[in-house]
């Protein structure tokens, strides 16, 4: 859509960008919701939404877990979106501080992990073979960083990618 990734969680503070903020994301789900028209990432932000749902309170683990916040699930879903279709489909979890993991888990000695947070940064870290490395990078827009987006075709390129149908 013309508009993704130009409205951010924080980027409107009056009743009115809150209004079209909360319109954007019921278009989206309803744009999302046929799996046919969005392909996989319909079953990532799916999975998303039920991870939502199981985390939005504090201590959601019984271990003193931090709530996953709307936030980072707005955030979230701009990564799910940007993720172009050549990129295998991550696993989703949430994290005891309150931020969403996506990992690619290629094999043994091949793993790619990210993070969303509240702000608008993306951590990363990677695994291939004997290297090693980690990074931060700015998202923003709805486009990925080109450094995170190369880190992340180079340890996926051999495992199955993103379809729409």
């Amino acid at each position: 859509m013309a508009f993704s990734g130009y409205a951010t969680a924080q980027s409107g503070v009056s009743d009115e960008a809150v209004r079209l903020s909360n319109d954007f994301a019921c278009l989206y789900a309803h744009q999302e919701s046929a799996e046919s028209l969005f392909g996989q990432k319909s079953q990532l932000i799916s999975d998303l939404r039920v991870i939502a749902a199981d985390c939005a309170q504090d201590d959601w683990d019984d271990y003193g877990a931090k709530a996953v916040s709307n936030t980072v699930i707005l955030r979230a879903e701009a990564f799910i979106r940007a993720l172009p279709e050549s990129i295998s489909t991550p696993e989703i979890s949430a994290e005891p501080d309150g931020q969403v993991s996506f990992d690619w888990l290629s094999s043994r000695t091949r793993t790619f992990t990210l993070s969303v947070n509240p702000t608008n940064r993306l951590a990363y870290a990677w695994i291939d073979g004997a290297n090693r490395g980690n990074a931060a990078e700015v998202f923003e827009r709805g486009t990925l960083p080109s450094r995170l987006l190369n880190e992340l075709q180079h340890i996926t390129a051999d495992a199955p990618a993103l379809r729409t149908a």
